[in-house]
């Protein structure tokens, strides 16, 4: 996993969330570790796309559990936004 991708959504999440940066870790549970609920998920959401500057894809958004799922997701909305550019 690209290192600026987990820098970058572990200090949001650490600023925004006050995270302490010792959970952060990629197999941290959203919802039992971060202690993130459905409303911190989608202002999670929300500033992910602001910082990336794209929309998330049309995704199964239950399927996010983990922080390391955040990072794939940051990577594929990086991903979907240098394709519609070239």
């Amino acid at each position: 996993m690209n290192q600026q991708i987990e820098q970058m959504v572990n200090s949001m999440m650490h600023e925004q969330f006050e995270v302490p940066i010792e959970n952060l870790v990629s197999t941290a549970h959203l919802k039992d570790d971060l202690k993130l609920d459905s409303l911190d998920f989608v202002d999670m959401v929300v500033l992910l796309e602001e910082k990336v500057g794209g929309q998330m894809p049309s995704i199964d958004f239950m399927s996010i559990r983990t922080l390391g799922d955040v990072y794939l997701l940051v990577n594929t909305l990086m991903n979907s936004k240098v394709q519609k550019q070239n």
